[in-house]
């Protein structure tokens, strides 16, 4: 099926990887590729790009405008910068938001397939500042009328780490190191 046709894909050793590109259609590799997380859809673009650029175009040409648009926002970045690791698809949700309403919202946008595999949520204050975050898993035990501002009371980050995404992976692991 399409939704795991892209992960198998990703996995497969190179010889068997080309043959499988080659052998599948346009649409079923466009579809298989949408169905990927951002970072492992762009790798797979990129896969496909280096085996056969005249099918990795019309592959790409099929992916919906939002699918293209994130994975150019990814291809900027060389192999060594923290970007290239990065996905774009994040579940933020905010200090004064009930664990009822986030995932009330998180189920919406799961069912319209705006998110993938989130195992994670961060919790912003009302500038978008990153306070905290939480594993789902973790929040499903939680009393669901519960605001986040008391979930992460003492929980919060001791201090802001930035990563600049154009910093290499190398760097970024060793500022994360002793966090």
């Amino acid at each position: 099926p399409p939704d795991y046709l892209g992960s198998i894909l990703l996995e497969l050793p190179e010889k068997l990887k080309k043959r499988a590109i080659n052998l599948l259609s346009h649409k079923s590799l466009a579809e298989a590729t949408s169905e990927l997380e951002s970072d492992d859809a762009t790798d797979l673009v990129q896969e496909m790009e280096d085996m056969d650029a005249s099918k990795a175009k019309v592959v790409f040409s099929r992916l919906e405008k939002e699918d293209r648009d994130e994975i150019d926002s990814l291809r900027k970045y060389s192999d060594d910068q923290a970007g290239s690791i990065m996905q774009v698809e994040v579940f933020k949700a905010s200090v004064n938001e009930s664990i009822r309403e986030a995932i009330t919202r998180l189920a919406l946008d799961k069912e319209e397939k705006k998110l993938k595999n989130i195992f994670q949520v961060f919790i912003v204050d009302e500038t978008q500042k990153l306070l905290a975050s939480a594993p789902l898993s973790e929040l499903i035990k939680m009393e669901f009328d519960v605001k986040f501002k008391q979930l992460i009371q003492g929980r919060e980050y001791p201090e802001q780490k930035m990563i600049i995404d154009t910093k290499k992976i190398s760097e970024v692991v060793k500022r994360f190191q002793d966090y």
